[in-house]
Order: C-alpha cells, then sequence, then structure tokens
C-alpha cells in the first residue's frame, strides 16, 4: 500500500504576553487510523499522553521556539511565519515525499503549502502540530516559572489572565515577557 504524507504546521502562544510562540509541523500518514482533533479541546494531562502518542502515531515531527525578543523584533506574525518555515525546513531533512502541507490560518508560508482557516479542527495532521506546539511551550513556560516562580507562569502559561496582569503590575516585566505586547503597561 502506498503511503500518503501529510504535514500539517500550527503553532501554539501567538496571544501570549510572555515566552516563545512554539510553531510545530507533524506529518501523517492519511491512511492512520489516530484520531486527534484541536490541542484547545484537550487538558494538559490529555495534550501530555497525545505528545507521547504522537512518538509511534507521527511519520515524523518538528518543532521550533521564536523567543520573545524575535517577536518583539520583527512582530508577532513575521516570527509565527518565520517559525513555520524553519520547522518545515527540519522536516525537509528526512527527505519525506509529503504530497500536502497545511498550514492552520490564512497564511501559507511554505512553498506549495495550503493555508485553511481552523485547519486544527479540521485536518488531524494540523491538529497533531497544535498538540506538539503547545505541549513543547507549556513545558517550556513550566521551566521559565522554576525561573520567574513570581509570576506564575506555570497557572498562565503567559497568556493576559487576570492573575498574569496582577503578577505584572506588582513585580513589572521580567526578561521573557513581550515588551511590544505590554506598551501600555511600560
Amino acid at each position: 500500500m502506498c503511503r500518503t504524507l501529510i504535514a500539517g504546521v500550527d503553532e501554539a502562544g501567538r496571544g501570549c504576553l510572555a515566552g516563545p510562540v512554539s510553531v510545530a509541523v507533524a506529518v501523517c500518514d492519511q491512511n492512520s487510523q489516530w484520531a486527534v482533533t484541536d490541542s484547545k479541546s484537550y487538558s494538559e494531562k490529555q495534550r501530555e499522553l497525545l505528545f507521547h502518542m504522537a512518538r509511534k502515531e507521527l511519520v515524523a515531527f518538528s518543532y521550533v521556539m521564536i523567543d520573545a525578543n524575535v517577536v518583539d523584533e520583527i512582530n508577532i506574525r513575521q516570527a509565527t511565519l518565520k517559525g513555520m518555515r524553519d520547522a518545515y525546513a527540519l522536516i525537509e531533512k528526512f527527505h519525506l515525499s509529503i504530497q500536502e502541507i497545511l498550514v492552520d490560518g490564512i497564511d501559507a508560508p511554505i512553498p506549495n503549502s495550503v493555508a485553511i482557516i481552523k485547519g486544527d479542527t479540521k485536518v488531524r495532521a494540523i491538529s497533531a502540530a497544535s498538540i506538539i506546539a503547545k505541549v513543547v511551550r507549556d513545558r517550556m513556560m513550566h521551566y521559565y516559572h522554576e525561573l520567574y516562580p513570581e509570576y506564575r507562569f506555570d497557572l498562565h502559561k503567559g497568556y493576559g489572565t487576570k492573575l498574569h496582569y496582577e503578577k505584572i503590575a506588582e513585580h513589572g516585566l521580567s526578561p521573557i515577557h513581550r515588551r511590544s505586547f505590554l506598551k501600555r503597561v511600560l
């Protein structure tokens, strides 16, 4: 049986006030029966289990992190697009015969890719990429919590929650905060 390989591309952390934007590519065999959907449909514990399953279920995957300084320098959209190109460049090193490259959202920054709005809820490969991107970003935010416990990154993961804004008001900005997202605080 001939394999049809689909690469899905998605990000996590695009709207966060702190930390990197995480971008992942997941390559699925179209004949696989692995059923996943958008990472937001799962708890953190469920995503961790799915991440471990991905090692068995996916043909390949990659991820990159674009840190807050780069986000501030080139803007979040350009940082995300850069991350998508960089993560796919890692997949290209496997020399796989990928038939389709499907990207969540409105941009298709990789040559021959197709953007699919809400693709993370429609395409298994994009859903898998969303899970990988979210898990590796959440793990990074737990690491940042160890460095900067006063901000409670373990709870809000850098998103603009009430708690996060309270911690910024109390402690100022950390080295991992996106200054371009927090101009009104500065």
